[in-house]
């Protein structure tokens, strides 16, 4: 079997645009309509372009569900670009020294923002917030890539408050995708690393990710200068690959790429071009968990996706 038609892929998403969650599951005899989103790669770590829906299985709870929708780009997608407070503080506050030729996290942040904004998402819905105690809305979703970049550009803080909470700022920002008709949900986040009391609730948020149907992409800018949370570096590191992994996402971090950030941005680019999106019924109830699985009968291919079934959808 192959990926269905174009023309039936365009009259379908128009009616995923447009139509409510409740007439989607009327016009489905009740039963719930879901979409996840997998990434697939092959014996050589690259990303599968060329996927046949035949090749796809997907069970819930153990029982297959039929696929009735696989697409990738075409499918109508909302991206969050969500940034630590505290990490556009530090080259504005006088807390941190920024040694010749060496840029800041800050400015890495920014610009590494500006350039997927510039070559990738300028013409897609977007929205900006930064958090530190509570979540900050700069921007809401528009397809404007220059408001989207002057909302970044005006968020200048010092060092007057008492942190940053990564739970909070992810938790309120699946709440905002949560209101976007949107089914792919791509949520950026930039920071230094994730804050003490964050890391002591890393199952949480594991579990609100993996229940929601978004997908976490973390730029992380730990050890390039020093760091403020007293997170140690390889602590903060495997807990953002853990909530990133939840989201069948992934975690950069600066340290890897040695300054060279626009070789990070291909990557991540590269990364949420190739995401597949599949669309299948489920006789479970809306708010009920349920296990996820989705496995590719090509050799050699793994699969990265949601653990369960995603039950924070749209309202």
């Amino acid at each position: 079997m192959a990926i269905l038609p174009r023309t039936f892929i365009i009259a379908f998403l128009l009616g995923v645009m447009f139509s409510s969650p409740e007439t989607i599951a009327a016009a489905s005899s009740g039963k719930r309509q879901v979409y996840v989103t997998a990434s697939f790669v092959d014996k050589e770590s690259l990303y599968v372009e060329n996927l046949r829906m035949d090749e796809v299985q997907i069970l819930e709870n153990g029982n297959a569900r039929k696929i009735e929708l696989m697409v990738r780009e075409e499918m109508p997608a909302i991206y969050g670009l969500l940034f630590d407070r505290t990490l556009l503080a530090e080259d504005r506050s006088g807390n941190r020294q920024n040694l010749p030729g060496i840029t800041s996290s800050a400015t890495a942040a920014r610009d590494m923002a500006y350039e997927l904004i510039d070559k990738h998402l300028r013409r897609q819905r977007m929205w900006v917030a930064s958090y530190d105690e509570e979540f900050h809305l700069a921007l809401a979703p528009a397809t404007d890539g220059f408001r989207a970049k002057d909302a970044i550009n005006q968020m200048s803080f010092s060092r007057t408050f008492t942190g940053a909470f990564t739970y909070a700022g992810l938790y309120s920002a699946v709440m905002e995708m949560n209101k976007s008709f949107e089914r792919r949900r791509v949520i950026f986040l930039f920071l230094d690393s994730i804050d003490q009391e964050s890391a002591g609730k890393i199952t949480q948020l594991q579990n609100l990710l993996s229940m929601s149907n978004v997908e976490l992409i973390i730029i992380s800018f730990a050890a390039r200068l020093s760091s403020s949370t007293g997170v140690p570096p390889a602590l903060s590191r495997a807990g953002l690959s853990r909530v990133a992994q939840a989201t069948a996402g992934e975690a950069y971090f600066s340290t890897d790429f040695g300054g060279h950030f626009e070789d990070l941005v291909r990557q991540i680019y590269n990364r949420i071009r190739t995401y597949y999106t599949f669309g299948f019924e489920s006789d479970a109830p809306p708010d009920t968990k349920t296990e996820l699985l989705i496995r590719c009968t090509r050799s050699g291919t793994k699969v990265k996706h949601h653990p369960f079934t995603p039950v924070l959808s749209a309202r």
